[in-house]
């Protein structure tokens, strides 16, 4: 693999075509999904003799869980866009060679004091130019995404055929604060860079179902 642009990579085998990388990919996604029924009822290790209300409402029981972590989307970094009216939709920011992009460490990232972006890696273009970064960068990236899912269910039969469902889902069940990605407009002065939200807090779904 070599690098041929700021934002491309090719990646080739002799006699092969070039395969061009969209930097705008995350580089690593890990997923895992599962599914439980829990020990707890009639015939199973936990409560098993448990009879009358305490039997029904302990039995049969699903949880299912899943999480998605990857790396952070790949950022662009963008200007003041004064060539609308010429029909560019948006307009990028020239790259400050041999300047870390980052202005602080991403642990223990504290958005109160801490700016993510290095206001001194980038620099707003001339009044015709649209700037050379072209587009999300690879060497420029947001947050990790993560995300976590819990979904507790089970069915209830009643009588000829007719079923109860009952589910409970929760995202972001623990509750984690992430941070949102970062201002990324380099004309907006001292706010470039900052962080001033987050992602969703936990947020919790009852659902009922009746089948006949």
């Amino acid at each position: 693999m070599r690098n041929v642009s700021n934002t491309n990579y090719t990646l080739a085998y002799p006699g092969e075509r070039p395969l061009r990388i969209d930097p705008g990919t995350p580089p690593h996604t890990f997923s895992f999904s599962w599914t439980y029924q829990l020990p707890f009822g009639r015939d199973r290790k936990f409560l098993s003799g448990g009879s009358g209300i305490v039997g029904k409402i302990v039995s049969d029981w699903n949880v299912a869980g899943a999480l998605r972590y990857s790396s952070g989307a790949a950022l662009a970094i963008t200007s003041q866009n004064n060539l609308g009216p010429l029909g560019y939709t948006i307009k990028y920011a020239d790259r400050v060679e041999g300047v870390d992009v980052y202005s602080h460490s991403r642990s223990g990232f504290d958005p109160a004091v801490d700016r993510y972006l290095n206001s001194a890696a980038f620099a707003a273009p001339s009044a015709f130019a649209l700037g050379n970064t072209l587009g999300p960068v690879g060497y420029v990236r947001g947050f990790a995404q993560k995300s976590e899912a819990l979904s507790f269910s089970r069915q209830v039969n009643i009588a000829n055929g007719r079923r109860v469902g009952i589910g409970i889902d929760l995202s972001n069940p623990f509750n984690f604060v992430r941070w949102n990605d970062p201002n990324t407009t380099i004309t907006s002065g001292a706010a470039f860079g900052s962080v001033t939200g987050t992602q969703g807090a936990r947020t919790t779904q009852i659902n009922v179902t009746y089948s006949f």
